[in-house]
């Protein structure tokens, strides 16, 4: 590790000849995507919009076999707890 910081700390970066390096660089308006980049965009939008569609069907698959008690009875279905709200007319007590 020592050896690799000293060999560069003896690099004069002052002696380097860039010139090359930057004539390589493209133009702002020469910096595209590209038509690949785009089909797959709207490919991963397809994918999504796919799986979004078959997340729907099963959950309502599973909630039409659970109406109908396909499910085993036993096991109750989750109810939702609700959070009790105070009247605009009473005080809280807090």
């Amino acid at each position: 590790m020592n050896t690799w910081l000293l060999a560069l700390n003896t690099i004069d970066l002052n002696t380097i000849d860039l010139s090359a390096i930057r004539s390589a660089v493209p133009d702002d308006e020469d910096v595209v995507a590209g038509w690949v980049a785009f089909v797959v965009f709207i490919a991963l939008i397809v994918a999504v919009v796919l799986l979004g569609i078959s997340l729907s069907r099963r959950l309502k698959n599973a909630q039409r076999a659970a109406d109908a008690g396909k499910y085993d009875p036993s096991d109750p279905k989750p109810q939702r707890r609700t959070i009790p709200q105070a009247d605009a007319g009473e005080p809280d007590d807090g």
